[in-house]
This record gives C-alpha cells, structure tokens and sequence, in this order.
C-alpha cells in the first residue's frame, strides 16, 4: 500500500510545473514522507503531517495536479493506519498463541473446557 502511494507521489512531484507553492512543496513532501515509511523511518505523527499537507494542497492551485495527490492520500493514510493496527493486534494475538504452544502452558479458555 505504501509503494503504491509512493508511485503516486513520485509522478506528481515529477511532473508537477512547480508554479503553486502548495503543488511544488507539497508534492515532494508527500513523497519524501513515503520514503522514509517504507524505509522503516516513519512514525505516527509523521502520517498527520501528510494529511495536513494533502489538506493544505486540495482546492489552493492553479490546476487540479495537487488535487489529485490530495485525494489519494487523504484515501490511503486512514486504510494504512487500520491495517497496521489490525496487523499489530493479530502478530500480538499469534506471538501469544506460539508462546503457550512452545510452553505447553495452558490458557484459561483451555482451563474451562
């Protein structure tokens, strides 16, 4: 999902004129900010800066080119956030499931029945 977005930001910073200030600096954040996502360096705090800045891009150029990264992103970040969320919760719930099975520990739904 984020090599996708990233694509995505990299051709409309490519081909963005660089006459809009939103386009031009907006553009290019979006995908340095996808970069360092994928590298491994993102954080949280980092995702409310790419909404913000696709906020700040949608409606404020002379052509829709910034409007059309806006839209994506604002689509993506809110996907991406609930997927690592769910992500989290089942690597959570399996490293639990792997550590009573390597212990032969037993839980207490196990302990009920």
């Amino acid at each position: 999902m984020v090599d996708m977005l990233k694509t995505i930001a990299h051709f409309y910073h490519h081909e963005s004129c660089g006459q809009c200030t939103p386009c031009r600096e907006g553009c290019g954040w979006i995908e340095k900010l996808l970069i360092d996502l994928e590298a491994g360096r993102g954080q949280d705090g980092r995702l409310k800066v790419m909404l913000d800045a696709a906020g700040n891009m949608e409606g404020n150029t002379i052509c829709v080119l910034a409007d059309s990264l806006s839209m994506p992103v604002k689509s993506f970040v809110p996907k991406y956030v609930a997927r690592r969320v769910r992500s989290a919760h089942q690597a959570r719930a399996l490293s639990i499931q792997d550590l009573v099975s390597a212990t032969g520990c037993v839980t207490h739904a196990e302990a009920d029945h």
